[in-house]
């Protein structure tokens, strides 16, 4: 298991998730399950279809979990009765057995990430709302839009082993380094540019110069900002902004790699 890699960055940069900013009241005693849940409701205007998952053990939720809000007062609840409260918006159960299931078929693959992979192509949900159902696929097992890519096949074009470096302009400057090795996600890193000249740091060349050197692969930089990742990363198809914003330079590709920035054009126009 490499523990040394920055996971919660990598989650940050990946699958973070919207959550509801209010602050849910405590339910009123006697009257628990009803009370969680129309706080629930009246806290999540923003997301109102975002769908509601659970695990159960039968018919008894034993975890539950959505974007717009706290979903603990549920647990010891039935299914039926989660589903009945939240009837505009789609419930996905899991039975409890099957995630222990997986979740111990997991720990025979010795990489985290490959582990999370292989729980999102196991994973089969019970759809027990009748809410929308367009947002089931999506929701958590969203593959993000530059690591379906970067494993797919764009690896037949791209070298065998390889960095990507993202890095979010802004007063934050957050930014991962991605290492590719025959379309697998190797491993990934914040990088320590500690020992870089100072005033190198401010030149996106540079840092990439840096990194080759580092790391010993070729690496394609990154540079756009926080809100351009977001709006991409919540996008069901960003490639055609991808390719407006590159070309109006708001976004930037160091090196300007001519495969890479043809990929990117390609999945803009063409949906290749």
């Amino acid at each position: 298991m490499e523990l040394n890699y920055d996971w919660k960055s990598f989650q940050n940069f990946f699958y973070s998730k919207k959550r509801n900013s209010q602050t849910n009241p405590q339910p009123n005693a006697g009257n628990g399950n009803a009370s969680a849940g129309a706080s629930l409701s009246a806290g999540a205007s923003a997301h109102e279809d975002a769908p509601i998952y659970l695990v159960a053990d039968g018919r008894v939720v034993v975890s539950a979990f959505s974007e717009t809000g706290e979903l603990a007062e549920w647990i010891g609840a039935t299914s039926d009765e989660v589903a009945a409260e939240f009837s505009g918006r789609q419930v996905v159960k899991f039975d409890r057995s099957k995630v222990d299931e997986w979740m111990n078929s997991s720990t025979g693959l010795s990489h985290f990430y490959d582990q999370i992979q292989f729980l999102r192509t196991q994973a089969k949900p019970e759809i027990v709302g009748k809410g929308k159902k367009s947002r089931a696929s999506e929701g958590v097992f969203k593959k993000h839009f530059l690591l379906e890519a970067v494993q797919g096949w764009w690896q037949k074009l791209l070298p065998s082993h390889y960095g990507v470096y993202i890095r979010l302009e802004g007063s934050q400057g957050l930014s991962l380094l991605l290492l590719v090795k025959r379309g697998r996600l190797d491993s990934f890193y914040i990088p320590d540019l500690s020992s870089m000249i100072p005033e190198r740091r401010q030149y996106s060349a540079d840092v990439v110069r840096f990194l080759e050197e580092r790391y010993l692969v070729p690496v394609q930089g990154v540079f756009l900002t926080v809100e351009e990742w977001a709006d991409w990363s919540e996008s069901p198809n960003p490639w055609r902004s991808i390719v407006t914003a590159v070309k109006a330079q708001r976004s930037k590709l160091v090196p300007f790699n001519w495969v890479v920035a043809g990929l990117v054009f390609l999945r803009g126009y063409f949906g290749f």
